[in-house]
């Protein structure tokens, strides 16, 4: 950890933090602009500390602790550093303490459940819970009272939602023995832009963090093996993230609308990176270990990749992998996929070249609509169909190897590939979908290899082809083609017969 930059009093924290118009910012701007760790006037003693910041403007100085007493011999006791009486409190249930400082500054209230043994969470029914709501002032967020954290001894686990919606919590520490951070539990604490966690963390719940807009980075401890589902969903300043060597799992939207954060790297021992993992992120590049075994839908749709190579043990290309990644120029698929989901690739509109390894049998819905700079493509053997509108508005695409196996090409397949000049339908094909070269408009040649013609779905087939086309079929086969449903007309195109 390092200071950003330092202070010499409290009264400084509201220039050189921003906190809305109490301190001459916006209040959409991230909290933490001189810092990324608890200021070091705040006690890390072993006891739990808030600090408290109130600016000078503030209309309403009252905040609000709620401690948990599950048993009637718990007690609790807050001493709110402004030399008052402390407030105790004792029972069952819930407490929801309020107190109003006299005037603005910085206060450091210390807090204590039966002598000091603080449990954020527990095992138990008989242990205490410390729930902090840190909303700070009720006027609003830009006269409201910044606070800083740093956690007691004792502490296992974080409850969920234990510091959910405290929008002006700065800054958390936990303390050495927590293991887990539950679901929810610092969810839309849009000003927390410092988390310190410590070694003996081992899992993060979902939406933990979701949320958390002044997040900037994020340094996870050796010893954590997931990231559950959405745990930093919308943590649009984020920027770094350290994963550690332990981890195995990215879960669901785990790093989904992280606008900001540009690059990351996976560790080996990940296996799988669940659906939108990375949906809609800054990401430019990534490299990705060959542990990972399963990738889920759209994990990279929406980034700015510029190229990816899919780990040799992956052997399915989810739907909407990569879809909308609109800089990905070259993408590796290694030999052992053996398919390619519904778009995939879709309107990744700089994708030059791709290859397909001859492990492939299927190739999905969209897979590749609108790459609009694809050149070529050489499906291999092994796919006896292409579904609809697979390489549609591939409006670059002027070379395609259709393999010897093809059966069935669906509707809309190669429409309004502009580019396309030529193509073989080779003698296993039986139907042809509507729409399927509709307006390819410089398609000059189409030579058939069955002796008799494939089924053509529809009237548009070939509806906008080049007038000047020639279509090649078999010796003998004239007739048949010429004649055929929804063929172009013999007295539009020229037929011709070749061995």
């Amino acid at each position: 950890m390092k200071y950003l930059g330092s202070y010499t009093a409290d009264a400084d924290i509201a220039t050189k933090v921003k906190v809305g118009s109490g301190g001459g910012a916006s209040d959409t701007a991230p909290i933490a602009e001189y810092w990324d760790v608890i200021p070091p006037n705040l006690p890390q003693d072993g006891k739990t500390r808030v600090r408290y910041y109130i600016p000078a403007d503030a209309t309403d100085k009252t905040v609000v602790i709620q401690i948990n007493h599950n048993g009637n011999s718990t007690q609790s006791t807050i001493d709110w550093g402004d030399l008052t009486t402390p407030t105790v409190t004792t029972g069952s249930g819930y407490k929801t303490i309020t107190h109003t400082y006299a005037s603005s500054g910085g206060y450091t209230a210390s807090i204590s459940v039966d002598a000091g043994s603080i449990n954020l969470g527990g095992t138990g029914s008989s242990t205490s819970t410390f729930y902090g709501s840190f909303k700070g002032i009720h006027s609003g967020i830009s006269k409201g009272a910044l606070c800083w954290v740093s956690a007691g001894d004792g502490i296992t686990s974080v409850p969920k939602y234990a510091f959910a919606y405290s929008e002006n919590l700065v800054s958390f520490k936990l303390p050495y023995g927590v293991t887990t951070v539950n679901h929810y539990t610092f969810q839309y604490c849009s000003r927390l832009s410092s988390v310190t966690f410590p070694s003996t963390l081992t899992s993060i719940g979902n939406y933990a963090f979701s949320y958390c807009t002044s997040l900037m980075a994020i340094d996870i401890p050796s010893g954590v093996t997931s990231i559950g589902e959405q745990a930093f969903t919308y943590c649009s300043h984020l920027t770094s993230v350290t994963l550690p060597s332990t981890l195995t799992s990215i879960g669901n939207s785990a790093f989904y609308y992280c606008e900001n954060l540009e690059s990351i790297n996976i560790p080996s021992g990940v296996t799988s990176i669940d659906s939108s993992a990375f949906y809609h992120t800054g990401l430019k590049s990534i490299l990705l270990p060959s542990t990972v075994t399963t990738i889920g839908s759209a994990a990279f749709s929406n980034t700015k990749l510029k190229s990816l190579t899919i780990p040799e043990n992956v052997t399915s290309i989810p739907s909407s992998m990569c879809s909308y990644a609109m800089q990905l120029e070259t993408v590796t698929i290694p030999s052992g996929v053996t398919s390619i989901g519904d778009n995939a690739f879709q309107y990744c509109v700089n994708l030059r070249t791709v290859t397909l390894p001859n492990t492939i049998t299927a190739i999905g819905s969209t897979a590749f609509q609108n790459c609009w700079n694809l050149t070529s493509i050489t499906i291999p053997n092994s796919v006896t169909s292409i579904k609809n509108s697979s390489f549609n508005y591939c409006t670059s695409l002027k070379t395609v190897t259709l393999p010897n196996n093809l059966t069935t090409m669906e509707g809309s397949v190669f429409s309004y590939c502009y580019s396309l000049e030529s193509i073989t339908i080779p003698s296993g094909v039986t139907s042809i979908g509507n729409y399927a070269f509709r307006d390819c408009g410089a398609l000059s040649r189409i030579r058939f290899e069955s002796a008799s013609p494939p089924t053509a779905g529809g009237s548009y087939t070939f509806n906008g082809i080049n007038s000047a086309c020639v279509i090649s079929v078999p010796v003998g086969s004239l007739s048949a083609y010429t004649s055929a449903t929804n063929y172009p007309s013999s007295s539009s195109y020229t037929y011709i017969e070749e061995a």
